[in-house]
């Protein structure tokens, strides 16, 4: 017997019906996500006026909280005799100004003792360069000031001395210790040995503030 049933109006009819039917729940579905969408970003957008309106409402409390943090920083700034900072600072000033000055006439005093004594003397800043030599370290290296400062003093040194004797110097102030050793000069009148003292001048904190130093001859 022949199956009319797929070519008979009515199947096609049926067909057609549930077709449409699936078209109509397909486009429900796409408008159901399309509306959860908007009322997700909805909810975000909400969910960020609500943190902003929080945070306008919160600011009087986040004042409070300033005004109380410059109240303990006054509190930190408040020096004997009811000093302001810029007049503690200029009291500071004044005192660091007066150390130095005190600094500066020893120093002075010093150098006046040992300008004309007959041993050579010199002295460095805090990094080991020399700043100053005695008319004795002048006349016993046959240079001038001018040519020993800074590094200059390493070029009077014998060549087969002088690079243990920079690197036992530097050591020296690197370590922040006293330096001691034997070395030759070598000058336009003569090599010859010398014997060099230097001590470490320090502050109360254990900073390099100079070297001072006496060089001497050896006499074979």
């Amino acid at each position: 017997m022949e199956n009319t049933m797929e070519n008979s109006p009515e199947s096609t009819s049926l067909l057609a019906k549930i077709s449409e039917y699936l078209g109509v729940i397909i486009a429900i579905a796409g408008s159901i996500g399309v509306v959860f969408g908007y009322f997700k970003y909805l909810h975000g957008k909400m969910r960020n006026t609500k943190n902003t309106v929080k945070a306008f409402i919160n600011i009087p409390t986040v004042l409070a909280e300033i005004q109380h943090e410059q109240g303990l920083v006054r509190a930190e700034l408040v020096f004997e005799s009811n000093l302001s900072l810029r007049q503690k600072l200029s009291e500071v000033g004044e005192n660091l100004k007066l150390l130095k000055d005190v600094f500066t006439i020893e120093i002075n005093t010093r150098r006046a003792m040992f300008r004309h004594a007959e041993i050579a003397y010199f002295e460095t800043d805090n990094q080991g360069n020399c700043i100053w030599v005695n008319q004795a370290y002048e006349d016993l290296c046959d240079r001038s000031l001018d040519d020993v400062k800074g590094k200059g003093w390493r070029s009077h040194i014998l060549d087969v001395d002088r690079y243990k004797v920079i690197k036992e110097w530097e050591r020296a102030v690197e370590e922040k210790r006293d330096f001691t050793m034997r070395f030759q000069y070598s000058t336009r009148k003569g090599d010859f040995l010398v014997i060099t003292n230097a001590v470490a001048i320090k502050d109360d904190l254990d900073n390099l503030l100079s070297y001072v130093g006496t060089v001497k001859k050896i006499e074979h």
